[in-house]
């Protein structure tokens, strides 16, 4: 699936509102990005049902006590998870 950062920050943003049971705003997460290797990581399930790459970008959303993560290519193209 090809990598969209804001729309996909935009469902993250939906879903931790879900969770939190408000709306929750942008501004409010905490972004984090990293490049990951293998051995770095769990296994997470994929868009693709595929096993990820050896090296991926992840990013991550933090609000309150929930965490939302992404999960790209080292390009930053391909939406992974």
């Amino acid at each position: 699936m090809k990598f969209n950062k804001h729309q996909a920050e935009a469902i993250i943003v939906q879903q931790l509102s879900s969770l939190l049971n408000r709306k929750i705003r942008k501004e409010e997460l905490v972004p984090e990005t990293y490049l990951l290797h293998k051995d770095e990581m769990i296994q997470v399930p994929t868009i693709d049902e595929k096993l990820l790459p050896q090296k991926v970008m992840a990013y991550f959303y933090g609000c309150e006590s929930y965490i939302g993560f992404l999960i790209t290519d080292l390009q930053q193209q391909k939406l992974l998870a």
